[in-house]
């Protein structure tokens, strides 16, 4: 498994956001890879989202983000574009 994150301090909310991004690479080569996406407060340690997506599939499963769903990751970031920006 691998992680890396992307951290974005947001002034007007004043707030500190990362996103999580896992990405699990299976020991047997037929296994898809799964990637997961989190979208977390750094300061009050909470999340605000998640994203899952096994890399042969086009769409999302347990995509929510602020109390909302999606499908896609087109949606997803639509949805958390406003966090990382300001």
């Amino acid at each position: 498994m691998m992680v890396t994150y992307q951290n974005h301090y947001n002034k007007k909310l004043n707030k500190c956001f990362l996103i999580l991004t896992f990405t699990n690479y299976p020991k047997n080569k037929k296994t898809e890879v799964l990637y997961m996406k989190r979208l977390v407060d750094f300061n009050e340690n909470k999340e605000y989202g998640s994203f899952s997506k096994f890399s042969k599939k086009t769409y999302a499963f347990g995509c929510r983000f602020l109390d909302k769903f999606c499908e896609s990751e087109r949606e997803r970031d639509l949805l958390v574009k406003p966090c990382m920006e300001e």
